[in-house]
């Protein structure tokens, strides 16, 4: 898998996620709708964009608010990620 379709799908990932997190303004409810949408906007199968956001989990840029309901949020830290630099640091050590 190359480096640029890391990078891609990670922007996707990021960006679905503050849409549906209203602009860091609200939990992440229904964290299926973004991986489907990221898996359908950049042709990636499902399980690879789910690897991407176990990526942000682990490296503490989404944090699981609760299980019962499902609820996630973006860290502090991922609210900064902007750029392809910042997206490629996050991932550089998967590549």
């Amino acid at each position: 898998m190359s480096e640029s379709y890391k990078i891609r799908l990670m922007r996707t990932l990021l960006t679905e996620l503050r849409i549906q997190s209203d602009n860091f303004s609200r939990p992440i409810k229904h964290i299926w709708y973004p991986i489907q949408e990221v898996a359908r906007f950049t042709n990636s199968p499902h399980e690879e964009v789910k690897n991407s956001l176990r990526l942000l989990i682990d490296k503490g840029y989404l944090n699981q608010k609760s299980s019962e309901p499902l609820i996630f949020e973006l860290t502090e830290k991922g609210k900064q990620v902007k750029t392809d630099k910042e997206i490629e640091e996050i991932i550089k050590e998967v590549i």
